[in-house]
């Protein structure tokens, strides 16, 4: 199967040194296996970019990969900040970003569809209550 590598999501990963990025395609042909599963959603990797262009290089090794379900990219995208803000090696500017990327990302997930973010005492789109403030004045003797 082959995994897709959206530049989007791989930007929310702070990226490996050299050094350590020949450290760990050592470790996996030293244990012949990718011992960590590549996370993916819709056969996109969200975790395991590396692990992924290592196994490109040797085919040979195998690995597992795990399915994650979520109802849009934005769930996605919190998903992966919250992954890599659990990781130790992180410098405080990258945690910086990520919570930054995770608040962005939440933000966009939840709210409607068509883009109306309202809050949960007005029911009415913008055009309707501008209408109704437009009756007010009307019953007042003419617009201002």
């Amino acid at each position: 199967m082959e995994l897709l590598i959206d530049p989007e999501f791989e930007a929310k990963c702070p990226p490996l040194t050299q050094e350590e990025l020949q450290l760990l395609e050592q470790n996996i042909l030293d244990e012949g296996k990718v011992t960590a599963p590549i996370i993916t959603w819709n056969n996109i990797i969200l975790d395991g970019h590396n692990r992924y262009r290592i196994i490109q290089r040797h085919p040979e090794v195998p690995y597992t990969t795990i399915e994650k379900d979520f109802p849009d990219r934005f769930a996605a995208i919190v998903w992966i900040c919250r992954n890599q803000l659990g990781r130790r090696n992180l410098t405080v500017k990258q945690k910086k970003y990520l919570i930054g990327k995770q608040y962005e990302a939440e933000k966009a997930s939840y709210g409607s569809s068509d883009g109306f973010r309202g809050n949960q005492f007005i029911q009415n789109p913008v055009g309707l209550q501008n209408e109704e403030l437009n009756q007010i004045h009307k019953y007042a003797g003419g617009f201002i």
